[in-house]
């Protein structure tokens, strides 16, 4: 089920959050508060760093064959509906985890006026 979910995803679109009150940084640089940012689970889901060179492959035994390490970090980066990663300190820590790899990620940043 994992498997499946990873590669076809409920949701397409980034996954959006508000930053908090007093802004925030993510992947060096600082955000404002009330700024939006987002993050695309398909783009995620085909990280080869954390899902394999056949990250584009459905292979639902990688989820067998996985060291305990590799499957916490699955786990982690699997943003589906299951997920209790979907809150933005999630976002940011996903995306400040994967920092080298930022180019990965689908960041959606608009300022907002409240």
């Amino acid at each position: 089920m994992k498997e499946a979910m990873r590669l076809n995803p409920g949701v397409s679109f980034p996954l959006e959050r508000i930053v908090p009150e007093g802004g925030a940084e993510l992947c060096g640089q600082r955000l404002r508060e009330s700024t939006i940012v987002g993050i695309n689970p398909v783009v995620v889901h085909h990280d080869k760093d954390v899902f394999g060179e056949d990250a584009a492959q459905f292979r639902p035994e990688r989820w067998l064959e996985a060291n305990e390490e590799q499957l916490k970090l699955m786990d982690r980066t699997l943003l589906t509906a299951s997920s209790p990663c979907l809150p933005l300190d999630s976002v940011l820590c996903v995306v400040s985890n994967k920092a080298n790899t930022k180019s990965l990620f689908s960041l959606v940043v608009e300022h907002v006026h409240v």
